[in-house]
């Protein structure tokens, strides 16, 4: 992840987003659960940006393949399928974050 700057929600610090760490999970049906994270310098406060499962990493893989498959791709009508389920990937991936990050939690 890049030096981004960001604000502290809980102390209102302002810090460039340090090393970032990783967190091991074993879910039921997920299998193994990597939540990546940052803390606040400040307050130590944990921010999760990104959860990796096989599930989410296999879509990610479906899209690297769609999108090498455009650069070659000759076919527009082939081209605009291919965005469509790149695009439709794209919302599958968001919904599983968002159900990911509310069954795996940094709390202590």
């Amino acid at each position: 992840m890049n030096k981004m700057a960001v604000t502290c929600d809980k102390c209102g610090y302002r810090f460039k987003i340090p090393k970032t760490k990783k967190k091991r999970f074993l879910g039921p049906k997920e299998g193994k659960v990597f939540v990546h994270y940052f803390n606040c310098p400040e307050c130590l406060t944990k921010y999760p940006y990104y959860i990796e499962t096989d599930k989410v990493n296999e879509i990610i893989q479906k899209k690297k393949k769609l999108q090498k498959a455009n650069k070659v791709e000759k076919d527009n009508d082939q081209i605009t399928d291919n965005l469509k389920e790149m695009d439709h990937l794209n919302r599958i991936g968001r919904i599983e974050q968002e159900l990911l990050k509310k069954h795996f939690t940094l709390d202590d």
